[in-house]
């Protein structure tokens, strides 16, 4: 009996990747289309379309402090997009909490800002601290994003993320840790525009 033998599989193409991955032109055109619904609370992670984690007070709260107090810092170069989406490489449009963008705003009027429009992200974290610090900051450390803060509301700090490194592992290779009674450093294009307490960014401290 003759025994017919299976080729081997052909290696695959180089830049194959066994995961399909939306791009950003993609999905931007399925929300143009209609295809993702106005309003639908997602937003395109490293090629994949995922549901955004619902908010609680306590992080609300601290959202709208960090604004408050990055607000006068760093106007009017600069100004913050809350909630809105970012560009961050070829698979990824995040809508992170804060977005430190380049003023003005119209400059937006017909794409996101890209990665070179913006000097600081800011993720407020309560329970996405992992997927914050796991998922969101090697994203934005590919997109060589200067500073990344997670407002840390279970531990009551900051964590501010720096010297982003891109490439096939991208990371943040600093960072530092503000307790609540320090004072974090807000700083843009190497410039020091002020200092905020750590305090005043979370709903317990900034009652008393």
């Amino acid at each position: 009996m003759t025994t017919l033998l299976q080729k081997p599989p052909r290696k695959p193409k180089k830049g194959f990747d066994p995961d399909f991955r939306f791009t950003v032109v993609q999905y931007q055109k399925m929300i143009a289309q209609g295809i993702i619904a106005p309003g639908a609370r997602i937003e395109l992670l490293d090629g994949k379309v995922v549901n955004k984690m619902a908010r609680n007070p306590a992080h609300d709260t601290s959202l709208t402090l960090a604004q408050h107090e990055l607000s006068p810092l760093v106007m009017p170069e600069w100004y913050l997009r809350i909630q809105m989406a970012i560009v961050a490489g070829a698979h990824s449009q995040p809508e992170p909490d804060i977005a430190v963008v380049f003023a003005p705003a119209s400059r937006y009027a017909k794409q996101h800002p890209g990665a070179k429009d913006v000097d600081m992200l800011v993720e407020v974290a309560d329970s996405t601290l992992l997927d914050d610090r796991r998922d969101r900051a090697p994203i934005y450390a590919g997109g060589r994003i200067p500073w990344y803060w997670i407002v840390n509301v279970a531990e009551k700090i900051v964590e501010v993320y720096t010297d982003p490194k891109g490439g096939a592992a991208p990371e943040y290779r600093k960072r530092l840790d503000y307790g609540l009674d320090t004072k974090v450093p807000v700083i843009l294009t190497g410039k020091t525009l002020g200092h905020i307490e750590v305090s005043k960014l979370f709903p317990a401290e900034a009652e008393k």
